[in-house]
């Protein structure tokens, strides 16, 4: 119980790292009979031999603090194994979430490889119900700066992977997704603030959705926690159809880079992140691509087409602990050929990481992010962007 105590409450990961390295050497014993919550090399707090022991995982017991839901917490044990021989490692997950706002939902899922690290397989289910605010489409908004508060009760699956080609860092993917979603206006909203343009049909009824995903990747980071170098590519195309059992026909096309490179070695390291999403036929108001910049709250700038890009830039002040700021601008538009009539937002913030498990490359830590509307902390797992 004390293992797990201690455990639980560093996962928020703002206590200090704890020098003991007579008491670890008191402690050693073989790898095979025990394990210690701190590194033999520098006697700091690191959960590296846990997670590698058959009942190991990484207790995620955090606070939620999305903006757009409220404040809130989420436990979510997650079981990081890497088989012998293997240089990634999988991922098993199943939690709970619950905000201030009434939104809570329960979830499982699981990304692993498979045939020699070729095919990496990655699948999910939920049970979600989420309470949001609706502000408008790109440029065309709620008058006097109000919004519409809505529910969406979720339930789906999805299941799907990805397969690298030879032995080069391509891969190509497909993933299908079914599930289906209730919109519904809470108590308090009033429809008739809607301007003319924005018509919502999938409020007030079920839609089921039915889509295949087909992506192209290429990957050559050095860590998929927290890379210090390398790229991360994805173009996608999700196409929700009728012919496959959905309610509507719709299509997304998403392309996001990432690109990590070291300035100073084992010192200043600089990310850039970058994406752009556009909408195409009968999308559901809240399937609309949206602007995930963090200080931005979750789905507040929704539009049929979405460009945003993200810096930061870490400086690792010590072997352990890393302070990082980062800068964001985004844009969403409901015409890809007019941006004139976008609506924008610029988003900063500072934060603090651990290297809470030397021996995966992992650091987590929290995040202080904020934009001309509103404040928020995040606590992260491995990069703000990171990407299994």
């Amino acid at each position: 119980m004390k293992t797990l105590f201690l455990l639980s409450t560093l996962t928020i990961l703002v206590s200090p790292a704890i020098q003991a390295r007579n008491y670890v050497k008191d402690l050693k014993t073989t790898e095979k009979e025990t394990f210690s919550l701190f590194d033999p090399e520098d006697g700091y707090f690191d959960i590296g031999s846990f997670l590698d022991k058959p009942y190991g995982f990484y207790p995620m017991a955090m606070p939620i603090t999305e903006p757009a839901v409220g404040y809130g917490a989420a436990t979510v044990p997650v079981f990081i194994k890497r088989p012998e021989g293997q240089k990634r490692p999988n991922f098993y997950a199943a939690g709970a979430m619950k905000t201030e706002n009434g939104t809570e939902g329960i979830f499982g899922g699981y990304a692993g490889y498979h045939f020699d690290e070729k095919l990496h397989i990655q699948s999910f289910i939920t049970t979600t119900s989420v309470n949001l605010d609706f502000h408008g489409l790109g440029s065309s908004l709620i008058p006097g700066g109000r919004s519409l508060q809505y529910n969406l009760d979720l339930t789906g699956a999805q299941l799907g992977g990805n397969w690298q080609i030879a032995n080069s860092p391509w891969k190509v993917g497909m993933h299908y997704f079914y599930g289906t979603v209730e919109a519904s206006l809470n108590r308090s909203s009033d429809a008739t603030l809607l301007p003319p343009q924005l018509d919502l049909p999938t409020l007030g009824k079920e839609t089921t959705f039915s889509s295949i995903k087909t992506s192209v990747l290429y990957d050559t980071r050095d860590n998929i926690f927290t890379p210090t170098k390398g790229q991360f590519s994805e173009l996608s195309t999700t196409w929700n159809d009728t012919m496959l059992g959905a309610s509507d026909n719709f299509q997304i096309l998403n392309l996001q880079t990432i690109q990590y490179k070291p300035l100073i070695k084992d010192t200043l390291y600089l990310g850039l992140q970058a994406k752009a999403a556009h909408s195409f036929g009968d999308t559901p108001f809240y399937r609309q691509p949206f602007i995930g910049l963090r200080g931005a709250p979750a789905m507040r700038y929704q539009g049929e087409a979405v460009v945003e890009a993200e810096a930061e830039l870490r400086w690792q002040v010590h072997p352990r602990w890393g302070i990082l700021g980062f800068a964001g601008i985004g844009a969403v538009s409901n015409d890809f050929a007019r941006w004139s009539s976008s609506e924008t937002i610029a988003t900063g913030g500072v934060g603090l990481r651990y290297l809470i498990s030397r021996r995966h490359g992992m650091h987590a830590g929290v995040d202080l992010a904020f934009s001309e509307e509103s404040e928020a902390i995040y606590i992260q797992f491995g990069s703000a962007w990171m990407r299994p």
